[in-house]
C-alpha cells in the first residue's frame, strides 16, 4: 500500500468518524429539543388548564370519549375540592346539615382545632386537619340525662360529606350515627 493510499484511507476513516459523531450529537440535540418541547407543553397545559370543577369535567369529556363521566367527575373533584378553605388547611366555618335537614350545626376550624358553637360543652380532645379534611373526637355529657358521651366526627374536604358518631359510655343506648353535608360559610 502506498503512502498516498494510506493517507486517503486515514482521511476517509476520520471523515467517517466525524460523520458518526455528528449524527450522534445531532440525535442528542434532536432528542433534547423534543423533550424540552414536551415538558414545555405540559407546563403550558397545567398553567392554562381548567380553572373550575366544571371546566375540568368538560375538558375530560371533550378530550376522551373513553373516559366515563363519573370517573371524570371524581378526578376533577380531587383537583377542585368543594371545601377549598378546608383543603388548603385554612381557618374555615362550615354550615352542616344532616341528609333529612333535621339538624344544622356549625363546625369551625381555627388553627387546626375544631369548635362547634351549638355544642359548647363538648371538649374536643383530638383534632386533625389535613388537605383531605378534618377528623375530631370530643367528650361531653348528654343534655337530657347527663350520661358521658364520646363524639367522633369527620368531614371530607373533597366531597363535603361528613359523619358524626355519638358513643354512649354506659352502652345502655345504641351508638348514633349522623351523615351530613357541609358548605363553607362566612
Amino acid at each position: 500500500m502506498t503512502e498516498s493510499a494510506s493517507v486517503i484511507e486515514n482521511l476517509t476513516a476520520r471523515k467517517f468518524e466525524v460523520r458518526v459523531l455528528l449524527r450522534t450529537k445531532l440525535k442528542k440535540i434532536v432528542l433534547a429539543g423534543f423533550f424540552a418541547l414536551v415538558l414545555t407543553q405540559s407546563a403550558i397545559a397545567g398553567f392554562f388548564g381548567p380553572n373550575t370543577y366544571e371546566e375540568c369535567v368538560a375538558d375530560f369529556v371533550k378530550s376522551s370519549k373513553q373516559i366515563d363521566n363519573n370517573l371524570a367527575q371524581s378526578l376533577c373533584r380531587s383537583q377542585f375540592p368543594k371545601l377549598t378553605k378546608l383543603s388548603n388547611k385554612k381557618d374555615a366555618k362550615l354550615a352542616c346539615e344532616d341528609v333529612l335537614g333535621k339538624w344544622v350545626y356549625t363546625i369551625e376550624v381555627k388553627t387546626g382545632k375544631v369548635y362547634m358553637p351549638e355544642m359548647p360543652k363538648v371538649k374536643f380532645l383530638t383534632t386533625s386537619s389535613t388537605k383531605e379534611g378534618i377528623t375530631f373526637k370530643g367528650e361531653s355529657e348528654d343534655v337530657s340525662d347527663k350520661r358521658k358521651v364520646t363524639l367522633y366526627g369527620k368531614v371530607d374536604a373533597v366531597t363535603s360529606v361528613g359523619r358524626f358518631a355519638v358513643e354512649y359510655a354506659d352502652k345502655k343506648t345504641a351508638d348514633v350515627i349522623y351523615d351530613f353535608t357541609c358548605v363553607e360559610s362566612n
